[in-house]
């Protein structure tokens, strides 16, 4: 559940994110504006017995869903009543075996909201066949379908839904903290727990219900990728079957806005047509273009963004300066997809 990351950098300015954790922008106005995340990472699969590498990206979008299909609106305006606004997360992962690959995505709808879990989907293409399963999360039960190549495996019916049950699919969205910190520094929690689809199609098991204790370390751990060094909270998830996975969160440092949402980021610094609003528990650091650079302070950040020239500089505050700092790069909708 655990991999280093290699931000993907699609000719943005990102003022990155280091130790300590300011408020995120206000959800609904940062995702809500026709872009997608994209975040890539190195991916290290262990299969037949031996360490493969590969590549997973994530796709985060918001778009109207709906209720009754399970599936994206195309014209919301139709039956509004069975629409509501719904936030995907696209996980693919691709993976050389040998002679022959693994490609496999893992799609995961929640209420904007709140979060709730409201669909999985998952495929796996390989040499030697197709998989597809979903499911369908009800209040009560979860929906099950599994089509498998494999003799015996495919079966459609129902799962229990405890109260208070994690699927370990959420992970990805529940402790990112978007709508506030999963856990505080130093807690943890004891919930029933679904393993992944992902993990459930490498190992060949069933999908039953089983216990894990997420916890957040209390200090912040120093982490070192490609694109610096970073401190980030620390989950440890510890599942019953004896996994243990690590999620390193790293935190907003710097919002770039426009004066339209000036107000919502206090105090802040105005930077030619943009303000700055800085956590002051960090250190500033800019990312150019996808190359590192440390600065030692808010006016040499300032300076670098300056170097970058009057066209670039435009190019931010056009976008209205919503940087989501250490996260990734956000696309336009044409160019990242919002499918």
């Amino acid at each position: 559940m655990r991999s280093h990351s290699l931000a993907i950098v699609l000719g943005c300015v990102f003022l990155a994110a280091s130790a300590g954790r300011t408020a995120d922008p206000e959800f609904g106005s940062f995702w809500h504006d026709g872009k997608a995340e994209l975040d890539g990472y190195r991916l290290t699969m262990l299969r037949y017995g031996q360490p493969r590498a590969g590549q997973a990206v994530m796709v985060f979008v918001t778009e109207p869903f709906r209720q009754g299909a399970r599936v994206k609106a195309d014209d919301p305006s139709r039956n509004p009543a069975d629409v509501f606004d719904a936030f995907k997360l696209n996980l693919v992962r691709d993976f050389q075996t040998g002679i022959y690959d693994y490609n496999t995505m893992v799609s995961l709808f929640v209420r904007s909201d709140t979060f709730a879990p409201v669909k999985v989907s998952f495929s796996s293409a390989e040499w030697c066949g197709h998989v597809y399963e979903e499911l369908l999360l009800d209040p009560n039960r979860i929906r099950h379908q599994l089509s498998s190549y494999f003799e015996g495996e495919t079966i459609a019916g129902t799962l229990p839904r405890p109260a208070g049950g994690m699927l370990e699919d959420e992970l990805f969205v529940r402790l990112r903290g978007l709508r506030g910190d999963f856990l505080e520094p130093g807690q943890k929690r004891t919930l029933p727990f679904l393993p992944g689809t992902f993990y459930r199609r490498m190992t060949h098991q069933g999908a039953t219900w089983s216990t894990t204790v997420i916890e957040r370390l209390a200090a912040p751990r120093r982490l070192e990728v490609p694109a610096g060094t970073f401190s980030a909270s620390e989950y440890v998830v510890r599942v019953a079957d004896g996994r243990e996975g690590r999620f390193d969160v790293e935190s907003v440092s710097h919002v770039v806005t426009g004066r339209d949402r000036r107000k919502n980021f206090q105090p802040n610094t105005p930077v030619g047509s943009v303000f700055i609003h800085r956590n002051p528990r960090v250190l500033p650091r800019a990312r150019l273009m996808g190359r590192p650079f440390y600065a030692d302070g808010p006016a040499e950040a300032v300076a670098a963004l300056e170097r970058l020239g009057p066209a670039t500089r435009v190019e931010i505050a056009s976008r209205r300066g919503r940087m989501h700092c250490a996260r990734a790069s956000r696309a336009r909708s044409g160019r990242a997809g919002s499918s």
